[in-house]
């Protein structure tokens, strides 16, 4: 048999004894059923899905499925190296783009955390954990002690060694540059986390996201979290905090743009002029905070 896993598996005499994250498997079960004669995982570090397998007479099993891994083990391959680039670079504004993933072993990154007073020190939110480049995005390496898919990564905007990271299992802190993490899930209903913003003033107050109407908000680095309702909502797909007034807080929404003016404590619609429901990005101008731009999604899918 062969399927997919996102936990820990029964091994019997594996191939791969070691998990990536989220691995296809293979294995053998006894003539009753009652026993596993084998079973292996069958991954690199990102996500691998098995469809099908067969087995020829020799006893030979062949598997059939899809890997997102930059890093899949291959034996005599016909094909070395997974196709494409995970990273694009610019140093002149646009004009020429050069691959820039050295290194990255992650099938997809979903964001950028640049550090706070080195911008050549990069964090890359990957699906498969986290990846760190000292040098521009030149090369890259995985940091951190978690393979979960990672849906975004951002800095103390003051302190750079306090790192924050919202992932499929929960959000997570770091008090030396990603080297470690702990969890920081106490208040959070699920786990699931999509968006973490930090207060640009006071970096203690965060705000997180997840899959549902709420609006987590801690006051104490992420130490325990206590949730705002938006009415009428089923999903909040980003928030950002003015800079000049932080009691000021946006969120975007599946039913549009909601303002707090007590730092997030209640929100109430913001809408007006806005003709598209769901708001998947909100940009606060730069030095004029009181502009914001909202990236807004049709039904359909267009923008």
């Amino acid at each position: 048999m062969t399927g997919e896993t996102s936990g820990p598996f029964p091994l019997v005499n594996p191939l791969q004894s070691t998990f990536g994250g989220f691995d296809a498997f293979v294995a053998k079960l006894n003539s009753s059923g009652s026993a596993l004669l084998y079973s292996t995982y069958l991954g690199g570090t990102s996500f691998e899905t098995a469809n099908a397998i067969t087995v020829a007479a020799n006893g030979e099993a062949y598997v059939t499925g899809q890997t997102n891994s930059r890093d899949f083990p291959t034996t005599v391959p016909l094909q070395a190296a997974k196709s494409g680039t995970a990273i694009f670079r610019t140093v002149d504004s646009g004009a020429n783009w050069t691959p820039s993933d050295s290194g990255l072993v992650a099938g997809s990154v979903n964001g950028f955390a640049f550090a706070p007073g080195a911008p050549s020190t990069v964090l890359a939110a990957c699906d498969s954990g986290i990846f760190k480049s000292t040098n521009g995005g030149a090369n890259w390496m995985r940091i951190g002690d978690t393979s979960v898919p990672v849906n975004r990564v951002v800095f103390d905007p003051v302190n750079p060694s306090i790192v924050y990271a919202a992932t499929g299992g929960g959000a997570f802190r770091s008090t030396n540059g990603g080297d470690t993490f702990t969890a920081i899930n106490n208040g959070l209903n699920p786990t699931f986390v999509r968006t973490i913003t930090v207060d640009p003033i006071t970096p203690t107050n965060l705000y997180a996201t997840s899959i549902s109407s709420f609006v987590y908000r801690s006051v104490d680095s992420g130490a325990n979290w206590s949730l705002s309702n938006i009415s009428n909502v089923n999903a909040v797909n980003v928030v950002v905090v003015d800079p000049s007034t932080p009691t000021t807080v946006y969120a975007g929404t599946n039913r549009g743009v909601f303002k707090s003016t007590n730092a997030g404590a209640t929100f109430v619609a913001a809408n007006a002029g806005i003709t598209f429901e769901a708001i998947k990005a909100l940009v606060l101008e730069p030095g004029n905070p009181s502009t914001i731009y909202a990236v807004a999604v049709l039904l359909s899918g267009k923008v």
